[in-house]
């Protein structure tokens, strides 16, 4: 008689349950092998949703800009530019005023200068029977030379006087005729002294040299040169 206690009918009994053990133990059909690893293939993805901001596995669409009309660029102040175009039409002016100014100094007032020293000797005229060599003119003064020749060294006994009438119609009143014609009588002589006679006219200042001759033989014709200079016209 069996000890065992009695089964329901029916009953079957469970199939033995796989052994566990270290790797090379027998495994069922179709399971991983614990040091094989995971098998490879994608991830599973976990269901949605997902949190705000979380990336996903998959990359975004593009973001392209809204439709409608491109909006300006931004203008600069108004101001700015008034105040640049300002700027702009005083350094105009400051260097046309510059240059003007230049110019006239450089350029317009010598030559104003000139002229008007020009129309000085032009009034005055020649002194009675001499010579002009011509007008040198410069940037601050201008010279013309009389000269009147003696032929033998014999002069007529008024060419002092001549030379006095000159001086006092030009303008210089204090030349005096016994003064004049000393100058012009050592004039002739080799070496004599000069004589100078210096006044005032249309704000110039002119001055008249009656200048020593060089020394000649006795009988040859001797010319008396008169000098005048016009300058610092103001």
């Amino acid at each position: 008689m069996s000890n065992s206690p009695a089964q329901p009918a029916g009953w079957q009994p469970h199939p033995p349950t796989p052994p566990t053990g270290p790797p090379g133990a027998p495994y069922p059909q179709g399971a991983p092998s614990p040091a094989a690893g995971p098998v490879p293939g994608p991830a599973p993805f976990a269901a949605g949703p997902y949190p705000a901001g979380q990336p996903v596995a998959y990359p975004a669409a593009a973001t392209f800009p809204p439709a409608g009309p491109t909006p300006a660029p931004p203008r600069r102040s108004t101001g700015l530019r008034v105040f640049f175009v300002v700027l702009a039409g005083l350094l105009a002016m400051g260097l046309c005023a510059g240059g003007g100014i230049a110019g006239y100094v450089g350029w317009w007032a010598p030559r104003q200068d000139m002229a008007e020293r020009r129309a000085i000797f032009a009034d005055w005229g020649r002194p009675h029977s001499f010579t002009s060599d011509g007008l040198v003119e410069g940037d601050d003064a201008t010279l013309q030379v009389y000269r009147f020749t003696c032929p033998q060294g014999r002069c007529p006994v008024d060419l002092g006087e001549r030379v006095h009438d000159w001086l006092v119609a030009a303008g210089a009143q204090d030349a005096k005729i016994e003064d004049v014609t000393r100058c012009v009588a050592n004039g002739f002589q080799y070496g004599g002294p000069t004589c100078t006679w210096t006044w005032r006219v249309n704000s110039c200042r002119a001055t008249a040299t009656t200048t020593g001759l060089d020394k000649v033989p006795l009988g040859w014709d001797r010319p008396l040169v008169l000098n005048v200079r016009v300058r610092e016209c103001d």
